[in-house]
């Protein structure tokens, strides 16, 4: 049986050799029920929020994002 997680390894990559700068909280919206979403800020202006999943929906997603 082989694993098929090179979608999540692809997924990941962007967080390779990076270093965690700081934590960032963005206040809620409507679209997420009024709640703070958080996140972790790496080098290079990365910033991963934890989500439930790419949806929010479900555990253990996290939404890579580039800091503008």
């Amino acid at each position: 049986m082989t694993n098929n997680y090179g979608w999540l390894e692809k997924h990941l990559a962007p967080l390779i050799n990076k270093k965690v700068t700081g934590i960032v909280v963005e206040e809620g919206s409507e679209e997420e029920f009024g709640q703070p979403i958080y996140g972790l800020k790496f080098s290079g202006g990365t910033i991963v929020f934890v989500l439930a999943d790419p949806e929010g929906n479900g555990p253990g997603h996290l939404d890579i994002v580039q800091e503008n």
